[in-house]
């Protein structure tokens, strides 16, 4: 080869390597030697190779453990945004679904590595996927999160314990309880007995702001949880209470006539009906649609 063209062959592989700006330096280097051992081939190699990504549309798949290991390492600033794009616009229950093995991996591992408590049903189901790999994945996430519940529950209740007449501690407690009943996490077995003690938390929030417009979600949570336990008369003497302190609160109508339906008292539903009508300027589509529901469709 003359010299002319042996240095029109390198400056032709060092200007290539300075074009593929998608591949690391390490990766641009290495086929940078590549193309200047092996002349004409070389470039024609990997010109196919672009050729046949363009036709069939092949794209590289994402290591997020290694975007986020290069992150810490160098300290440089990475927009995180890749994950959350793909959760809005296609739900991780459907990602699960139709994708393939490699991409349902990769999606529960970042499920796990944002707030994987944010996705606990989607990881639920993940767990019977047929892929065991996504499955096995999805069940160390699970238990990984409920460890953590188990640990936060443990030191809030010691908390508890000491400060139980400290709203903060006792609206923290209440929190941890009540994300923890939600998260379907606990064993059967167990349920009641964390119901019973969100319920008794939930009570003392209530009574020891007795005289304060406390958050109308605690009145909610705590005549909920007494009727899921069917403590139907804690579960009135609250709602008497949250009417009371919220009188112009649709939910605190529906609570009410919700308590009447589990108790079968018609005749108390339907009068109780009849105020929330007469009592609040605009009832909700919602709202009526849930009563329909309990009064067989009559209204």
């Amino acid at each position: 080869m003359s010299e002319a063209l042996l240095g029109i062959h390198v400056l032709a592989s060092l200007l290539y390597g300075l074009v593929d700006i998608k591949n690391t330096t390490q990766e641009r280097i290495c086929k940078v030697i590549f193309v200047l051992f092996f002349p004409g081939f070389g470039l024609l190699f990997f010109f196919i190779l672009w050729l046949l990504e363009k036709a069939f549309n092949v794209q590289e798949e994402i290591d997020y453990s290694d975007l986020i290991s290069k992150h810490e390492r160098s300290g440089r600033f990475i927009k995180e945004v890749d994950f959350m794009k793909e959760i809005n616009v296609v739900s991780l229950e459907e990602a699960l679904i139709v994708n393939e093995n490699k991409t349902k991996r990769r999606i529960v591992l970042d499920a796990l590595k944002e707030k994987a408590d944010m996705y606990i049903d989607h990881l639920n189901l993940a767990i019977y996927d047929e892929d065991t790999e996504t499955s096995h994945y999805a069940a160390s996430g699970l238990m990984n999160l409920k460890r953590k519940f188990d640990l936060s529950l443990q030191e809030m209740a010691l908390r508890y314990e000491k400060e139980h007449n400290d709203y903060e501690t006792a609206s923290a407690y209440a929190t941890i309880l009540g994300n923890y009943l939600k998260s379907g996490l606990i064993e059967e077995v167990h349920e009641k007995k964390y119901q019973s003690v969100y319920l008794d938390v939930l009570t003392n929030l209530v009574d020891q702001n007795e005289t304060e417009k406390i958050e109308e979600q605690y009145f909610m949570e705590l005549i909920n949880c007494a009727l899921d336990l069917q403590e139907y008369e804690r579960a009135e003497r609250y709602c008497e209470q949250y009417l009371a302190r919220y009188s112009d609160s649709e939910n605190a109508y529906l609570v009410y006539i919700k308590l009447y339906f589990r108790q079968n008292r018609r005749e108390k539903m339907f009068d109780m009906m009849q105020k929330m009508q007469h009592s609040l300027t605009t009832v909700s589509k919602e709202a009526k649609n849930i009563i329909a529901f309990w009064t067989g469709g009559v209204s």
